[in-house]
């Protein structure tokens, strides 16, 4: 017993003299609470909770948070917020998991007992898909597509019912199961949509805006750069970073796959996608099949704009015949017969911008209102901003450089003045010399902004 107790002490010298008792160090509020580490921390203890397969390994670049995360589970132990029980029933994963999840969910003393919700939840917390996208409320989102997606964009119907069709037709099952879900390519004149049609439908079909994956194909303008896409064979340099795509289709395999400024790929890169786009899947450089069959391919161009700057005059089915033959110019036909769908994008008038400039609008007020702040806009306001920010070459660019500069500089230079404070209502107005006049309400005084 002697012998046992010394060398317990033994052990326990060598751990405090080569490692650090973070629980300790929770317990005398040495950490600072953890912020936007949540779910990591979350998925943890649920690992740690498992009967088997229960030892969390934690990847990143530095600086990430890693650590954070293993201080915020010092501070639950010491809070009493962490179920340190770690059992659970002889299982599978999934169930296994499902039952590390109750057991840190449910009440102190309460029975546990695996739902399928619970189910649910981990599933969707593997593959990245929410919960409500994978219980089975399909039909009515598909159903009401059209009206999702036009929240997010304006002007572009012709664009937005083109491919809430396709994607219904994918999703009943009439398409082909060995290619994507569907593959479109957007064409049209920069700004205009395109970009945020592809965010937008990632973020209606797939939950998450998050899931997209975005490729530059400026980035592979040459022949060599087709081991980028893919991953360098054995033996080459890079191959043990798997390709850019590739990699990320791996960790996410239901995605929106964005290729954005196709045009500019090198023509072995687009001879390589034709596989893609047939057969649903590609082989990485460690001989790995990757599956595409659940993704959705968007590949975006500006070719046909000078084209489509010209609809008024040249009618909408000649200007569409005329970009079609652009198109056949630049791309090869294997290519574009693998495409399901081309769509073209129309330039945005006054009319449109003013329905952007709401949207973007929002997005500032729900920042502000945040920090307390409760900003309003005039109609004046709003017509400044279109008459700074309106260049039909351009589309909405213009416009959200306007409301940077006319708007939120204005805001945050009166609240680093004090001028601004929590709880205050702010007027953004313009007089007729076109300066911009902030009212603010709370402090009782006006502020005029020449810009």
């Amino acid at each position: 017993m002697e012998k046992l107790e010394k060398e317990q002490s033994v052990k326990l010298e060598t751990l405090s003299k080569y490692a650090t008792d973070l629980t300790k160090m929770a317990q005398e509020g040495k950490f600072d609470p953890l912020v936007g580490r949540e779910q990591q921390l979350e998925r943890v203890m649920q690992i740690l909770c498992k009967r088997r397969k229960n030892n969390p390994c934690l990847i990143g670049d530095p600086g990430v948070g890693k650590t954070v995360i293993v201080e915020g589970l010092a501070q639950r132990i010491v809070n009493s917020s962490s179920p340190f029980k770690l059992q659970g029933k002889k299982s599978i994963d999934l169930i296994d998991e499902a039952g590390a999840r109750v057991m840190l969910h449910k009440p102190r003393g309460a029975t546990g007992l695996i739902t399928e919700g619970d189910i649910r939840e981990v599933v969707a917390l593997w593959t990245g898909i929410p919960v409500e996208k994978v219980s089975a409320e399909d039909s009515q989102r598909l159903l009401r597509l059209e009206e999702s997606l036009r929240k997010h964009i304006v002007g572009q119907t012709e664009a937005v019912e083109a491919i809430s069709r396709a994607i219904r037709r994918a999703r009943v099952g009439i398409r082909d199961p060995n290619r994507p879900i569907s593959s479109f390519l957007f064409t049209g004149p920069t700004g205009v949509g395109k970009t945020e049609l592809a965010n937008a439908l990632a973020f209606e079909y797939f939950g998450s805006k998050e899931a997209m994956v975005r490729i530059d194909m400026s980035e592979y303008m040459e022949k060599h750069t087709v081991s980028k896409f893919f991953g360098s064979p054995p033996g080459y340099v890079g191959f043990e970073n798997g390709g850019q795509l590739t990699e990320a289709v791996r960790h996410r395999p239901r995605s929106v796959i964005l290729f954005d400024e196709i045009e500019k790929a090198h023509r072995d890169v687009l001879n390589v996608m034709l596989q893609l786009l047939d057969d649903g899947r590609v082989t990485n450089g460690k001989g790995q099949t990757v599956d595409f069959k659940n993704t959705i391919i968007i590949m975006t161009s500006n070719i046909g704009d000078s084209v489509i700057a010209r609809e008024s005059i040249l009618g909408s089915d000649q200007m569409e015949r005329e970009v079609a033959e652009e198109l056949r110019r630049r791309f090869r036909p294997e290519f574009l017969n693998r495409i399901d769908e081309v769509i073209v994008f129309r330039q945005l008038n006054k009319m449109q911008l003013m329905e952007i400039v709401d949207i973007m609008l929002k997005e500032i007020y729900e920042r502000l209102e945040a920090k307390s702040i409760d900003l309003t806009v005039t109609d004046t306001f709003k017509k400044k901003l279109i008459e700074d920010g309106y260049n039909p070459s351009y589309g909405a660019r213009p416009l959200r450089r306007a409301i940077g500069r006319l708007l939120e500089d204005n805001v945050a230079e009166l609240i680093l003045t004090g001028y601004i404070q929590e709880g205050d209502s702010v007027t953004m107005d313009c007089d007729s010399g076109g300066n911009v006049i902030v009212y603010c309400r709370g402090n009782g005084y006006v502020t005029v902004c020449a810009r």
